[in-house]
């Protein structure tokens, strides 16, 4: 879950 929150991040970081 760790790993999938850590992407979910990073994509909306990109995205902001």
């Amino acid at each position: 879950m760790i790993f999938y929150y850590m992407m979910t991040s990073q994509f909306v970081h990109v995205i902001t």
